[in-house]
């Protein structure tokens, strides 16, 4: 087979365009840092990079979801804490109301104490973060603790309310207490019908010392009882979350590597392939120099 001059002008020319392109290729990489800018660079790769994005993406999701739940867990906690101390008072109060000793300037200090532990209560029970109700689930704009015309408080939350929850890692997560899962006591009763009975207990002194001391200390256990396993599930929800925080950290440092791997250009590499391309380029263009110079016979053809 005869080679032409233009074969060979051809052959030249299509040796410089690929070098050319190579060492473009090369530069934007250098630029950008990555090696895969475009899914026609390299479709498996871009493929993998593409897919661990996405799963960052959701860790970052679940990292959000995480950190709110571990705020509300934070509000609740300190909520349910100050409510233990309050009813830790409050039953001191109801021990001492029960002795004969008492007169009624007595009641009236343990009432009128009483009455302010039931309304910093219902300010712990109607506690919001964020403008919203920690203790109203998914009623979050509706207070739980409701005062009457009366000036007596009740929970008053809609029929149908739950306990929020959201997906960490794929689980879901309970993150909220209702009022009624700590307000009201084992027995039924909401702490503030409790108080209510007490109060009005003192203010009818007949009979007081065996009210308080068989019904009303009672009543201030079983609330003491149901903040308690309050706490407990609090705790367990804390401690949940922390695992699955950790386990998430743990994958956004691997994901974080293996999409390093991936899709991040060795810059040394990148260096010293550019200078190779670089000395093909000067070596091409030397060479097509050569076989592009015209002869007599060009003109002759």
């Amino acid at each position: 087979m005869r080679i032409t001059r233009a074969m060979m002008n051809d052959q030249a020319q299509w040796n410089i365009s690929r070098i050319l392109r190579d060492f473009g290729k090369l530069q934007s990489q250098l630029a950008s840092g990555v090696k895969v800018e475009y899914p026609s660079d390299d479709p498996v790769v871009a493929l993998r990079a593409s897919d661990m994005s996405s799963k960052l993406r959701e860790f970052e999701q679940y990292k959000r979801n995480a950190n709110t739940a571990k705020n509300y867990l934070g509000s609740l906690d300190s909520a349910v804490q100050e409510y233990i101390s309050l009813l830790h008072r409050m039953k001191e109060l109801v021990v001492k109301g029960a002795s004969d000793t008492l007169n009624d300037t007595d009641r009236l200090a343990i009432v009128t104490e009483l009455r302010e532990i039931q309304e910093h209560i219902a300010n712990i029970a109607n506690t919001r973060v964020g403008g919203r109700y920690i203790f109203s689930g998914t009623a979050s704009d509706h207070p739980p603790a409701i005062k009457d015309e009366n000036g007596r408080y009740t929970l008053g939350l809609p029929l149908g309310t739950r306990n929020l929850s959201t997906a960490v890692l794929g689980q879901r997560v309970e993150y909220t207490l209702t009022a009624n899962d700590v307000f009201i006591t084992q027995s039924g009763e909401s702490i503030f019908k409790a108080i209510d009975r007490i109060i009005e207990h003192l203010e009818n002194p007949e009979d007081a010392g065996l009210l308080l001391n068989s019904a009303d200390i009672a009543s201030v256990d079983l609330a003491l009882e149901r903040a308690l396993e309050a706490t407990a599930k609090i705790g367990g929800t804390s401690r949940l979350l922390e695992y699955l925080d950790n386990r998430l950290n743990d994958l956004q440092t691997y994901s974080t590597e293996v999409l390093s791997k991936e899709q991040d250009a060795d810059l040394t590499e990148v260096v010293t392939n550019l200078a190779t391309k670089q000395a093909a380029l000067q070596a091409a263009l030397k060479s097509a120099a050569q076989v592009l110079q015209p002869t007599l016979l060009d003109f002759l053809e």
